[in-house]
């Protein structure tokens, strides 16, 4: 089964759209930085002829996308504030090059199967975007637990048995996993798996 997702996941943490609009800089720039390729990303707004570049150096437009997103109730328009906000972009290239960003920061719902969550969705040709091998997977990862702060975040495959024999909504092990040091190790990683010490937690490797 081929790897195709890198996610990060946090429970109910509650943040403004200005905090979040924070992290999400930091994470767009630190991507342009270690991986040129994935410097451009786009609102989804339909289709490829309708998407709207993202300057990720202007707060303001940060801010407007994360406020954009506030969940709001369907009969009135109301803003459920526990719900936090949801951002989608992509980086409109071809269908084998392309990466979808989904975000959902600032929820602070305790209802079950509620979660914060970062994750980017891998084109068919990781090649053609320099994201082929492990270390670029790993960085990856990495980039987005320094950016949210995660309780732990995986490199996986979204149709894979790890993913699917999982327990509830909590850590599983795939390609690779990075716990918090709070967080208990899942099952289906070997006790004796060497881990690596990385940004408050470890992260293991197949």
């Amino acid at each position: 089964m081929r790897i195709n997702t890198v996610g990060v996941y946090w429970s109910a943490r509650r943040e403004s759209a200005e905090a979040c609009a924070g992290r999400l800089s930091k994470y767009l720039l630190s991507i342009k930085s270690a991986f040129p390729e994935l410097a451009d990303w786009y609102r989804k707004c339909g289709g490829a002829s309708q998407a709207i570049s993202l300057d990720q150096n202007n707060n303001g437009e940060l801010l407007d996308l994360l406020t954009a997103g506030t969940n709001r109730r369907d009969l009135n328009g109301e803003v459920i504030e526990e719900l936090g906000f949801r951002v989608g972009l992509w980086n409109k290239r071809k269908e084998s090059e392309g990466v979808g960003l989904g975000i959902t920061c600032g929820l602070f719902s305790n209802s079950t199967g509620l979660s914060n969550t970062v994750t980017l969705s891998l084109p068919q040709d990781l090649d053609v975007l320099s994201l082929q091998g492990s270390e670029a997977l790993k960085k990856l990862l990495l980039l987005q637990v320094e950016a949210w702060s995660p309780d732990w975040g995986a490199v996986f495959a979204s149709q894979g048995d790890a993913l699917k024999s999982r327990n509830g909504n909590g850590p599983f092990f795939d390609q690779m996993l990075w716990l918090k040091s709070a967080v208990s190790l899942p099952e289906g990683v070997d006790k004796g798996c060497p881990g690596e010490i990385a940004l408050g937690g470890t992260i293991y490797i197949k």
